[in-house]
């Protein structure tokens, strides 16, 4: 489409982005190999956002984070 503007992330996001999505997506919970490599993707991410994003209790104008939902295995 003409006049789109590029995406506004850096390359290196993109890059992880489609390195998860091609190698570490799978339902999280599950148990196999596949499902434990997302499960710890995901918990790594959870990390990285507690540390770069401040608390809510400790900053007030920010907006209370709320935890991303699990899958739960059958």
């Amino acid at each position: 489409m003409a006049g789109m503007l590029p995406p506004q992330v850096p390359i290196c996001v993109a890059d992880a982005v489609r390195d998860h999505l091609l190698h570490n997506c799978a339902q999280l919970g599950a148990g196999y190999a596949l499902s434990k490599r997302a499960d710890a993707a995901v918990d790594a991410a959870h990390e990285v956002v507690k540390v770069r994003l401040p608390r809510p209790d400790t900053n007030p104008t920010s907006q209370r984070l709320r935890p991303l939902p699990r899958a739960r295995s059958l």
